[in-house]
């Protein structure tokens, strides 16, 4: 039956019927407390919306304009190709945790915003289909997600760190005790020559102050991530002095490898003398192991407006601006920290960074591929009213 052939009364009462189907449907939209939208054609224009969906564009002009003209962040987003898909195929779509870069227009600032939103296609009789779309906002949820999982992520790193670290400390101690014990049954067949005996002695001496050093650093370290500082005892002294012999005996462990750029001044302050040696020594083997074998390793001491500037500079990769964040860390070796050339605890740095703090100075790192890697430890000479450690003055 064509459509002259219905009865006049029949086509108001239809007409009046798809008329009130449309009110039911503009009542529900309008009044449903989740976000709805409808898109018109093609062209995606939006014909409306209700309350919960202006909030999520708060700010923008939305109502009878194409969405990705008043959106135009979305433009980039998989939105536009999930449209068009349920446009000509009719076919519902679903998308889980769509990111929307959404500009906040009180703000200014493009937010990062996550929703669960199903598509679908609809009739009303004319010639343009529509599509409704009802967006669920699931940001805080992807968000805490995403937190859960880097947090398992640092877990499991943490964790291959401390089985790595324990190998690691397990080697390192096992060597200078091994020393020692072979160096006991050296004893035994050495009575007759005092010489021999005094060198074996003196071999024996260092590896136990390099196990005890290691056992040290360990603590101190510790005691820093409980929040304490390391027990220092502080007296009055000259840090050239100390630098120099630090200097003289690591030039024993690495000839022809340092070179040192030391102040004519005579600095007397407040310092741990065991501390700064401990300082330079970490700052040292760091470059050296880290830096290009085939340059020098410099060691720098200035004195500037009542400060004390200990620096250490090498050449070679340069420390990404990742790692530079996160160098200080236990256990943070940076992006080669499991290579097995190089061995470490990765406490070095941590332990540089609190002792500095506890004798109330910093350090500082910059590293770049033209300028090198350069460490400055800063030190203040009237410390005595900013010591963090347990100080004991000795003068």
């Amino acid at each position: 039956m064509v459509m002259s052939e219905i009865p006049l009364s029949e086509l108001k009462g239809f007409l009046m019927e798809e008329t009130l189907a449309r009110k039911r449907f503009e009542s529900l939209l309008y009044g449903a407390k989740s976000p709805m939208v409808i898109f018109k054609g093609k062209e995606m224009i939006v014909e409306m919306f209700n309350e919960s969906y202006g909030e999520i564009y708060h700010g923008h002009n939305l109502l009878g304009k194409p969405l990705f003209e008043s959106i135009s962040e979305l433009q980039d987003s998989p939105f536009p190709s999930i449209l068009r898909g349920v446009y000509e195929t009719g076919e519902t779509y679903t998308s889980t945790e769509g990111l929307a870069r959404i500009i906040n227009r009180r703000t200014g600032n493009v937010e990062e915003r996550y929703f669960d939103t199903t598509f679908s296609r609809i009739d009303f009789g004319d010639e343009d289909f529509r599509i409704l779309a009802m967006p669920r906002e699931v940001t805080d949820k992807v968000k805490y997600k995403k937190l859960l999982e880097q947090s398992i992520e640092q877990l499991e790193e943490e964790k291959s760190w401390r089985e790595f670290f324990v190998s690691t400390i397990t080697h390192d101690l096992i060597n200078p005790l091994t020393v020692i014990s072979i160096s006991l049954d050296s004893l035994k067949r050495k009575v007759n020559q005092p010489d021999e005996i005094m060198r074996i002695a003196e071999r024996m001496k260092d590896n136990l102050n390099r196990a005890k050093q290691m056992t040290e650093d360990l603590l101190d370290v510790n005691r820093l991530e409980a929040g304490e500082w390391p027990a220092l005892h502080f007296h009055l002294c000259c840090i050239r002095k100390i630098v120099e012999e630090t200097i003289y005996n690591l030039e024993r462990m690495y000839p022809e490898r340092l070179q040192a750029k030391i102040t004519d001044q005579v600095i007397e302050g407040h310092w741990d003398q065991t501390a700064i040696n401990r300082i330079l020594s970490n700052l040292v083997s760091n470059a050296i192991n880290y830096g290009n074998p085939q340059t020098k390793v410099t060691v720098e001491l200035s004195f500037n407006a009542g400060d004390v500037f200990l620096s250490v500079h090498n050449w070679g990769d340069p420390i990404s601006e990742q790692d530079q964040t996160l160098i200080f860390n236990k256990y943070h070796r940076g992006s080669r920290r499991f290579d097995t050339q190089r061995k470490g605890w990765g406490i070095g740095l941590t332990l540089v960074k609190g002792l500095s703090q506890a004798q109330g100075g910093n350090i500082n790192l910059t590293s770049t591929q033209e300028n090198g890697t350069i460490f400055v430890v800063k030190l203040p000479i009237k410390n005595d009213s900013t010591v963090r450690g347990q100080v004991d003055y000795r003068d």
